[in-house]
């Protein structure tokens, strides 16, 4: 809310130079009469109106809230943890959290969940398996023979 601290004449067109109260920090500023009236001056910066917006606009305060969850382009789900310590702006991913609660830790950073039937979006807890990175790429077959040169190293393409 607006609270005019001081208006005084200013001699030019719109007349009045107000002086209000910023909403976030609560220092004194200035305001030409033409932009009071169309509504604008609650905040003293642009820097005070964003750190305003932050605290009170953000998770399910906010007009764009979605219920906190959002499914990532590959196929996997990311649910809102502002909390968690590996959270990537405010998401985790959902999987992730299921493991860390059955096991009742964090998971480490050399540990990956694996999807069993290969389906990212299916996080019940029957189909997930919690390996370490080696393990988990051998379950894949990144680490198959590929065919190399003997005497130049390189490797055959077929």
């Amino acid at each position: 809310m607006k609270r005019i601290i001081k208006a005084k004449k200013s001699g030019k067109r719109y007349g009045f130079i107000y002086t209000l109260e910023c909403n976030e920090c609560h220092k004194d500023f200035q305001i030409s009469g033409y932009r009071f009236n169309d509504g604008v001056g609650k905040f003293c910066s642009f820097s005070c109106r964003t750190r305003y917006r932050m605290k009170r606009l953000t998770g399910n305060k906010s007009y764009n809230w979605r219920g906190g969850r959002i499914k990532t382009s590959y196929g996997y789900v990311r649910v809102y943890a502002p909390n968690h310590p590996h959270n990537r702006f405010g998401y985790v991913l959902e999987h992730r959290l299921i493991i860390e609660k059955k096991i009742g830790r964090y998971l480490k950073p050399t540990e990956v969940v694996h999807h069993k039937n290969e389906i990212t979006g299916d996080n019940r807890i029957e189909n997930l398996e919690l390996l370490d990175y080696i393990a988990h790429n051998r379950n894949h077959g990144f680490q198959k023979h590929i065919p190399r040169n003997p005497i130049t190293g390189r490797f055959i393409k077929f």
